[in-house]
Parts: structure tokens; C-alpha cells; sequence
């Protein structure tokens, strides 16, 4: 995503990293350097950036599935013998709030 900010930069919230002052490229460093800390104080958790970048770093589908429907993200990646990466939103689950889980095949 920092190699290729321009593709990413547009979605970014400037209220999700907003500090007075502070240029956008600022702001966007301060969110990806969130993203990397994700498990420690302070951290960012990713979300459909993160997934877009996932699927054009390993060009492949990620479908995302909701209660209200799925999302694919990397359509172009879809081919018939690949299968995709599968991932659950999921609103409220023990009290974490929103947040993605991984599946596997079964």
C-alpha cells in the first residue's frame, strides 16, 4: 500500500488519522504505520483497503460475506481453477465490534 499510495489514498478518512496541521501524506503514513502496530495500544485494524491491496499483491478474488450480501474485491483476478480468498465481516461477535474473519474450505 506505501509503494502504491495513489491507488489507496483517495479512500483514506482524513478523520480516521486527522491531526491539525498535518498533510495528507502525513496522514497517510500515520495510517499505515497504524495498520503494521494493528495488535498493539493504538493500533489501526485493516479493512477494504487492506483486502484490495491483498488481492492485488496476490491477484487473486477476496469475497467478503455479510449478512446483507457478499463483496468481491479483485474481480479480475477470478478464474475458474483458482479459488478465492474467503473472508466473514461480521458487525458484533463477543463484544469486538466490527471486524473480518478468515474461512477455510471445509
Amino acid at each position: 500500500m506505501r509503494d502504491h499510495a495513489d491507488d489507496f489514498l483517495p479512500f483514506i478518512a482524513d478523520t480516521d488519522v486527522s491531526e491539525a496541521g498535518a498533510t495528507s501524506s502525513e496522514h497517510w503514513e500515520k495510517y499505515l504505520m497504524g495498520v503494521e502496530r494493528c495488535a498493539e495500544v493504538g493500533g489501526v485494524w485493516g479493512g477494504e483497503l487492506e483486502l484490495n491491496a491483498i488481492a492485488n499483491i496476490y491477484q487473486k478474488m477476496v469475497v467478503v460475506y455479510k449478512t446483507d450480501g457478499e463483496r468481491r474485491l479483485g474481480e479480475q483476478y477470478d478464474a475458474p481453477h483458482e479459488h478465492p480468498l474467503r473472508i466473514v465481516f461480521l458487525r458484533r461477535a463477543y463484544h469486538l465490534g466490527e471486524h473480518y474473519n478468515s474461512t477455510c474450505n471445509a
